[in-house]
């Protein structure tokens, strides 16, 4: 890319480790996120997309410093932030928020709306300096909420309004990067419309960059500028949206959008089936973690690993066939 990214991650990894087994000398662990890569631009969203248990929450959580990567590095504008200390990481936390999947387990149920919302602000030190109700209420109305939500606990919000709080919550401090994991998922289909068009028309005014989690290919072509498919814990495929949807490259990914719903008789392209089960994360497959899914398998996708390599301009692909 041209312009330096914003957020640039390198090598990330997060292995999360077993309990020792009885007279076993070492610890199995669970390959959650193996060497993860990817850029996001100012202003851009990148849509993360896979089967669930493909490590997409667990990349998002990582960039955040929410669990603490094992390896890898994350930039943020140009500057590394896995190995600030407590001080300077809560500090960075200003510019970065998290909209979590449920928008009722999110939420404190024993907190009104306001204390939900100023507590952001108190931990920042701007609750002193500034009319805090003024900036709740103004926050509230960012996300199309009216001002007498202010004094209600979120058991007296729908799904929907809980997530507007949620969004507002991590918009308060005005950050320019949002990790979006699955914000929608637990949603109607209807209001998964309306807080899709509210986090673009935000994106918008707050020149905000997203990180948006989903299994929902609609939703993320809909969203995404750019979008990455992951694996077993591997991005298998990086592309700019229209150039994914209308080639791809890997055989997973042939086979996620070949999957979609089409609502026009006949245009339905030819349905790909996947052989047996996704493998374990704590026993990867050897070479190609695909492989023993994969129609086409050769012998060097059993024995070495791809790298994710650019294969047309701006389209990136971990396949030895390609």
């Amino acid at each position: 890319m041209d312009k330096s990214p914003f957020l640039r991650v390198e090598n990330l990894k997060k292995y999360f480790f077993l309990p020792k087994r009885f007279l076993s000398r070492s610890r199995g662990k669970i390959y959650a996120v193996d060497d993860v890569s990817f850029e996001i631009q100012a202003g851009e969203t990148l849509g993360l997309v896979g089967e669930s248990g493909c490590g997409k929450t667990t990349v998002g959580r990582s960039i955040l410093r929410l669990i603490e990567p094992t390896a890898g590095q994350v930039f943020v504008e140009g500057k590394e932030i896995c190995q600030l200390a407590a001080s300077q990481m809560k500090n960075m936390r200003q510019y970065m928020q998290m909209i979590f999947q449920d928008p009722y387990g999110s939420l404190s149920p024993r907190m009104r709306i306001f204390t939900i919302l100023k507590e952001p602000l108190e931990v920042f030190g701007f609750s002193q300096s500034l009319n805090a109700k003024k900036v709740v209420a103004e926050a509230l109305d960012r996300v199309g909420l009216r001002p007498e939500y202010i004094n209600r606990f979120p058991h007296e919000l729908s799904g929907g309004q809980r997530q507007r709080v949620a969004i507002a919550r991590a918009l308060i401090l005005h950050p320019r990067l949002i990790v979006a994991d699955e914000p929608v998922s637990a949603l109607d289909v209807s209001i998964q419309a309306q807080i899709i068009n509210l986090m673009v028309r935000l994106q918008k005014e707050m020149g905000l960059s997203y990180l948006f989690i989903s299994h929902d290919l609609s939703v993320i072509k809909y969203i995404s500028d750019r979008i990455a498919v992951m694996y077993l814990g591997k991005i298998v495929e990086l592309a700019r949206r229209d150039d994914l949807y209308r080639k791809q490259f890997h055989p997973y990914t042939e086979a996620l959008l070949a999957a979609i719903p089409k609502a026009k008789a006949g245009s339905h392209p030819k349905r790909i089936y996947l052989h047996g089960e996704v493998p374990s994360p704590i026993n990867p497959p050897s070479g190609c973690r695909f492989h023993p899914r994969c129609g086409d398998c050769r012998k060097e996708c059993e024995e070495i690993e791809p790298s994710l390599k650019e294969v047309s301009h701006g389209h990136f692909v971990a396949c030895h066939l390609r």
